[in-house]
C-alpha cells in the first residue's frame, strides 16, 4: 500500500469545506429569487378561517368551542404578448410571377387564460423591390386547435380575430399527464393541437377534476381535484419530450395556423416581396409579436431560344439546314409556341421516309413527306407540313405545320408535355428542344 500524501489531503478537505460553505450560501439564497409562475385564470383562491374560544370560566369542550368562515376569489386573466412561429415554408421562396406564395405560421398565447387577438398581414418593414406596384398580401386560411381549416373567401382580407384558450401547467406527473386548477381548463379539450415550450402536442384526453370546498361542519377546506390534461405524441414528439422535461409552470396553449399568400405582380415583374405578420391581444395591441419580413423572390417566366444556320455560305442551289434551340428557364411554361418563317431567297424542302438534313440534288417540297424534326433528349420526333397526328402526341416532344414550301411562308412549331398539332404544351425548367428544318437556295 502507498503511503498517504497527507499535505494533497489537507488540501482537498480545505477545498471541499470551501465548497460546501458555498453551496450552503447558494441555497440560503437560491430560494428568494426563484421566479413563480402566473397562476391560472379561472383558478378559485380557497381560504378558511378558524375562531375557538371557552366560556367566561374557562369552560368548554377540549379544544375550546370553534368556529370558522370561509371566503372565495377568482384569479382573472393576465394578458401577455403571445407568439408567432417560423413560417411554413421558410422565409426565401422564389416563384413565378403572377403566381401565389403560401406560408404557414404556428400562432400560441402564453397568457394565463383565454384571450382573444388579432393577426394582421402588412407590408414588410424592409421595402419592396422597384416595379412590384400591384403587390397583394392577403390571410387564405386558419386553422383552429382541432385541425379544423376555414379560408377567408376574400384575397382582401388582411386581420384573422381567433379566441385561444391557454392555462398554466399546476404539476406534471412526469409522464404524459399535466395538471391545471380545477375551472382552468380555459377551452382546452380533447383533439387540440397545443403548444408548450415551443413544443407541439395533441391532446388526447382532459378532466375536468373536482370544485373545492367548505366543509363548514367540520371547520376544513376541502382541497380541489385538478383538471387533467393527457398528451399525445405529434409532430415528431418523443417519449422524453414527456418524460425527459418538467412542464411544470409552463403555458399550455391552443396552437391555431394562419396561412397567408403573397401575390407578386405584374406577371412580368421580378423583385423580392416582405410581409410582416402582427400577433397581438385584441384588448392591447401594445403586447405584439411580429414575424417580420417574409422574402419572396419573384420571377418573370423565362424561355432561351437561340438559331443557327449551317453552312454558312451558299450558291443558289445549295442547301442550308437552320437548327432552333429552346431551353427552358428556372421556371415551368406552358402554351410554347415557335414561329418561323421560309428565309428570304429559299424554298422549303422535304424527304422520304425520313429527315436527312443538308444534302445536295434537289428535294421536291411535299406537305406529306417530312420537313422538320423536333428533338427532347433522347425523343426525335419526325414533322410532316400538314402536322397531322405525325407520331409526336405523347411523345412532349411537339408538332410543326409548313402550309407552303415558299420563302415567307410561316412555319409553326409546339412544343412541350401536352402539345398538341395546334396548341403548344409545357416545357419544364432547365428542358432542351432542338428543332431542324431544310431550306434551299434559289435558282
Amino acid at each position: 500500500m502507498n503511503k498517504p500524501n497527507y499535505s494533497t489531503l489537507s488540501s482537498f478537505f480545505v477545498t471541499l469545506i470551501t465548497g460546501l460553505a458555498i453551496l450552503a450560501a447558494s441555497a440560503l439564497v437560491t430560494p428568494s429569487t426563484a421566479h413563480a409562475a402566473d397562476t391560472a385564470a379561472n383558478a378559485t383562491i380557497r381560504n378558511v378561517v378558524k375562531i375557538s374560544y371557552k366560556d367566561s370560566a374557562g369552560n368548554g369542550p377540549v379544544g375550546g368551542y370553534i368556529a370558522s368562515a370561509s371566503a372565495t376569489a377568482t384569479v382573472l386573466l393576465k394578458a401577455a404578448k403571445p407568439t408567432v412561429g417560423a413560417s411554413n415554408p421558410a422565409s426565401g421562396q422564389s416563384v413565378t410571377a403572377g403566381t401565389v406564395q403560401q406560408y404557414s405560421f404556428p400562432i400560441y398565447s402564453n397568457a394565463n387564460g383565454s384571450d382573444a387577438y388579432t393577426v394582421d398581414v402588412k407590408s414588410g418593414t424592409t421595402g419592396d423591390t422597384a416595379g412590384m406596384t400591384a403587390v397583394n398580401r392577403y390571410i387564405i386560411s386558419s386553422t383552429n386547435a382541432q385541425g379544423t381549416v376555414t379560408p377567408t373567401g376574400n384575397t382582401t382580407t388582411f386581420a384573422f380575430a381567433p379566441t385561444i384558450g391557454a392555462s398554466i401547467i399546476l404539476a406534471d406527473n412526469n409522464g404524459d399527464t399535466v395538471t391545471v386548477p380545477f375551472g382552468s381548463l380555459n377551452g382546452i379539450s380533447n383533439n387540440d393541437f397545443v403548444i408548450i415550450n415551443a413544443t407541439t402536442y395533441k391532446v388526447r384526453t382532459t378532466n375536468p377534476g373536482v370544485t373545492g370546498s367548505y366543509d363548514s361542519a367540520n371547520h376544513a377546506l376541502v382541497a380541489e381535484t385538478p383538471a387533467t390534461i393527457q398528451l399525445w405524441l405529434a409532430d415528431g414528439v418523443t417519449p422524453a419530450d414527456f418524460s425527459g422535461v418538467n412542464l411544470t409552470g409552463a403555458t399550455i396553449s391552443q396552437r391555431y395556423l394562419v396561412t397567408i399568400g403573397v401575390t407578386g405582380a405584374p406577371p412580368s415583374a421580378t423583385g423580392d416581396v416582405y410581409v410582416n405578420i402582427e400577433f397581438y391581444p385584441t384588448s392591447d395591441n401594445a403586447l405584439k409579436d411580429t414575424k417580420a419580413d417574409t422574402k419572396t423572390t419573384f420571377t418573370a417566366p423565362t424561355v432561351t431560344i437561340a438559331k443557327a444556320v449551317a453552312p454558312l455560305t451558299g450558291k443558289p442551289g445549295d442547301f442550308l439546314e437552320y437548327t432552333i434551340t429552346v431551353t427552358g428557364g428556372s421556371a415551368d411554361v406552358t402554351k410554347v409556341t415557335v414561329t418561323d418563317a421560309v428565309p428570304i431567297f429559299t424554298k422549303l424542302v422535304s424527304y422520304t421516309p425520313a429527315y436527312v438534313g443538308a444534302v445536295g440534288g434537289d428535294a421536291v417540297y411535299d406537305a406529306t413527306h417530312i420537313f422538320a424534326t423536333i428533338t427532347k433528349g433522347a425523343t426525335t420526333v419526325q414533322i410532316t407540313g400538314t402536322a397531322g397526328d405525325n407520331g409526336a402526341e405523347g411523345s412532349g416532344a411537339g408538332f410543326g405545320k409548313a402550309p407552303a414550301s415558299a420563302a415567307g411562308q410561316p412555319l409553326t412549331f409546339y412544343l412541350g408535355a401536352g402539345s398538341l398539332n395546334n396548341d403548344g404544351g409545357t416545357v419544364a425548367s432547365a428542358e432542351v428542344y432542338v428543332i431542324k428544318y431544310t431550306v434551299q437556295i434559289l435558282n
